[in-house]
């Protein structure tokens, strides 16, 4: 809200979602009404090519992410990075609680922590449908 009004100030055409602003602004982005949005990464889960992350003024800079370069880092396709974070979590929807055991980290003698190359590793093995039609296991 804060930024919006403030590149108002200054002069820039701005658009505010009325509704859920995720799917909205991916829509605007498709459409080529808007060039940038500015939100949260998971707004990538829509298709968005790359998002505003952070926007510091003192210094005159700001930090985006952009889909094709995670992409890449990850060796993903897209079907893949969707289940990946729908693994790991996002702003919408929890982390699957079985992502943090030792299992599935790098290093299984460190106590565990949420680790996005998890949730990598386990969409490698099968699609996201296979692990959830599998009911997990005490042992797991």
């Amino acid at each position: 809200y804060f930024i919006y009004h403030h590149l108002r100030n200054r002069g820039y055409e701005c658009l505010q979602a009325p509704y859920f602003a995720g799917a909205q602004l991916a829509h605007f982005a498709e459409q080529g009404v808007v060039q940038t949005i500015f939100g949260p990464p998971g707004l990538l889960l829509y298709g968005v090519k790359s998002v505003v992350i952070h926007l510091n003024f003192g210094q005159q800079a700001f930090d985006w992410v952009d889909l094709g370069s995670v992409l890449e880092k990850w060796s993903l396709s897209w079907d893949e990075f969707v289940d990946a974070c729908m693994l790991a979590g996002t702003e919408y929807c929890l982390t699957y609680p079985y992502l943090n055991l030792s299992t599935f980290q790098p290093q299984p003698q460190q106590a565990p922590r949420f680790n996005f190359d998890a949730a990598v590793y386990i969409i490698k093995q099968a699609p996201l449908i296979n692990w959830m039609q599998t009911f997990p296991t005490d042992d797991m």
